[in-house]
């Protein structure tokens, strides 16, 4: 059976959608949100009484077996292939702006290019890239090969805020998508931000966009990233009140911050003595790190009263996403007492 209804809407709406539904329990989860080029058709377990700001109802009937929508049925239509290749096409993609991400089967290594080409033509992408291995190093640096289209940059658009990326350079995870929607919720209004682990932005920029800070300072260690950052800053039209410094952390020179972004995973603990040294009473950190499943008690206990010596109050603690096959991607806010 489908599901009760479905809402379509433009990807940039994306996330403020689903945040929306969300709260209201509609999204039905045996259902997999479908992408189809610019716009996703969500699938919803009844009708809301206000529709997301430009969202409309839709046929239903298209999501038609459980983890499955549209998408999927018109590529293996598309793609001249054998019917056990069409098979191992996967229904799940990573689409950032007019890029394509896609994991394959090695067995249709050889069709790489006939498969991208399909994607291509039904998805609206501009590049398709084939993921080779996990994202690495210190730099988050994607592992992918361009398989269709001409590659470069491309804006992702989600929530109002502009993203500048090339995806074969620069990690940008789509799973992240709430935490983000999560952040330009937030009442920074004339708040000093820093962002120690800035990327492109990711976490910051929809402060940027929507809380009305008095000023952000971001620092992004990496030459390439801090560059794609910049042009991110500049989309967005806040280069009057986000300074993006090309530097490491460590160097920021800041005290009385209202608001410091962690939004970093490897061992982030390692940085709370200085975002400690930037605060003060009242300040809030919101802190990032990988977690061993099944772990966050411990962790919470640890960060709270080993890293901050007893200096913070937890307020909220989540999981962001799964990380890998044993850990989390969890995130803590915290308030900082003295």
């Amino acid at each position: 059976m489908p599901p009760v209804a479905a809402l379509r809407i433009s990807r940039e709406r994306r996330g403020s959608a689903v945040h929306q539904l969300k709260r209201m329990g509609l999204i039905d989860p045996g259902f997999r949100i479908a992408e189809e080029g610019e716009w996703v058709m969500i699938p919803l377990t009844g009708v809301p009484d206000a529709l997301p700001p430009g969202g409309e109802l839709v046929d239903a009937a298209q999501f038609s077996k459980r983890g499955a929508g549209m998408p999927i049925s018109s590529i293996r239509k598309a793609a001249a292939l054998t019917d056990m290749e069409k098979s191992l096409l996967p229904s799940k993609w990573e689409m950032i702006g007019k890029a394509l991400l896609l994991k394959l089967d090695e067995s249709l290594t050889s069709r790489e290019g006939e498969i991208g080409r399909a994607y291509a033509s039904v998805l609206g992408a501009d590049s398709v890239y084939r993921v080779t291995g996990r994202i690495g190093g210190r730099n988050r640096r994607p592992s992918v090969r361009l398989i269709c289209g001409s590659g470069g940059e491309t804006i992702h658009h989600e929530n109002g805020v502009d993203y500048v990326i090339d995806p074969a350079k620069i990690m940008f995870s789509s799973a992240n998508h709430d935490e983000r929607i999560r952040m330009a919720s937030l009442d920074c209004n004339g708040e000093l931000v820093a962002d120690m682990f800035a990327g492109i932005g990711h976490l910051s920029m929809p402060i940027a966009v929507h809380s009305s800070p008095r000023l952000i300072a971001a620092a992004e260690i990496d030459p390439l990233t801090h560059a794609y950052l910049l042009k991110t800053v500049h989309a967005n039209g806040a280069d009057s009140f986000f300074q993006a410094h090309n530097m490491d952390s460590m160097d920021l020179r800041l005290e009385g911050c209202d608001r410091i972004i962690m939004g970093y995973l490897d061992g982030t603990r390692r940085w709370l003595g200085k975002a400690l040294t930037m605060s003060r009473p009242g300040t809030i950190i919101h802190f990032h790190e990988e977690v061993r499943r099944g772990g966050s008690d411990e962790w919470r206990r640890l960060i709270a009263e080993k890293y901050c010596s007893g200096r913070v109050k937890v307020i909220a603690v989540r999981r962001v996403k799964g990380f890998s096959a044993i850990s989390d991607h969890m995130a803590m806010d915290l308030e900082v007492l003295e």
